[in-house]
């Protein structure tokens, strides 16, 4: 008798223990959804004055009511390119760019998406409402030089913005830079604790792709950048991926490429992580970028292409 109440009371103390852990779990994976909806913000650590650029502070309004921060370095009337950084992120990430791409010409946009920076707080829905934000800085970089074209120059969650905000208004955007341009939402996720080093809870923090449609108000899995990437056949795109991307592996990369069709390049950095290569192949990621932004015209004149890059190779 005394054997099988043991054993009765063995079972309760395990699954008291199971359920506990199973509750103390799902707690995780809620906490950790609601916080990848709302970031903590990442102080600005870099400014274009900082590295002897123009600067003037902008405010920027977006037709749901927010309030974004940015910055404009004046530059040439010809083109415009407007830098918008990834997730987690701010206007500083692509700041180091600009005395790069300022000497030959363009003025230059940097702006805070919703929900990072300095900007107005609201949920982050990873590139799908901050097409609002894109649509209203580029509006307002248009209404200053009205004869200019665009460049877009994106970042991971900034890329696939940028490509989004490209089909849902054709004709705003010349040009596209993606750099790191996600394919699908949930794959992106589970890669991006492998970037912030947490690779050893990956597979127990996977669930949370499924737990943020709770916050976000859509199903993470179910984002598909591929058929936006299909509608900017004809624009010219440069797209630039590290071969060891955990966040968008080759073969997801090389989707994205395929499906934007014509007037498409893409350039390889072998490996490089997630937007890697403009710190660990500094000369032939700017390069890369130089010559494909000189082919389309936004420089006047290609000797203005720095002549101290590397040549890059392209795929």
């Amino acid at each position: 008798m005394w054997i099988a109440e043991a054993h009765i009371q063995f079972l309760t103390i395990a699954l008291v223990v199971l359920g506990s852990l199973a509750v103390l779990h799902v707690l995780v994976m809620l906490v950790a959804s609601f916080v990848s909806v709302r970031p903590p913000r990442i102080p600005l650590l870099l400014s274009p004055a900082m590295l002897g650029d123009p600067q003037e502070t902008l405010d920027i309004q977006t037709d749901d009511g927010l309030n974004l921060r940015g910055w404009w370095c004046e530059g040439g009337d010809d083109w415009v390119v407007v830098c918008t950084h990834g997730y987690f992120a701010n206007r500083s990430e692509l700041v180091p760019y600009g005395p790069r791409l300022r000497q030959s010409g363009p003025s230059l946009m940097f702006f805070d998406f919703r929900c990072h920076g300095t900007s107005q707080r609201a949920k982050c829905t990873f590139g799908i409402e901050e097409v609002r934000d894109l649509k209203a800085a580029i509006d307002l970089a248009r209404a200053r030089k009205p004869h200019a074209k665009v460049a877009v120059f994106g970042s991971s969650m900034g890329a696939a913005c940028a490509a989004r905000t490209a089909t849902q208004y054709p004709g705003l955007i010349d040009l596209l830079v993606l750099d790191g341009a996600y394919n699908r939402l949930d794959e992106a996720a589970t890669g991006f604790w492998y970037v912030t080093n947490m690779k050893p809870l990956a597979r127990y923090l996977k669930p949370v792709a499924w737990f943020g449609r709770l916050w976000a108000g859509f199903d993470p899995r179910k984002i598909d950048m591929v058929p936006v990437y299909r509608q900017l056949d004809g624009l010219p795109t440069l797209f630039l991926y590290g071969a060891a991307d955990p966040v968008v592996p080759l073969e997801s990369a090389r989707q994205c490429v395929e499906a934007a069709g014509r007037e498409t390049k893409v350039v390889w950095f072998e490996g490089c992580g997630h937007s890697q290569a403009r710190y660990f192949m500094a000369d032939e990621y700017y390069r890369s970028i130089h010559e494909f932004l000189a082919s389309q015209g936004v420089f006047s004149d290609r000797t203005q292409v720095p002549s101290t890059f590397l040549t890059s190779s392209s795929v």
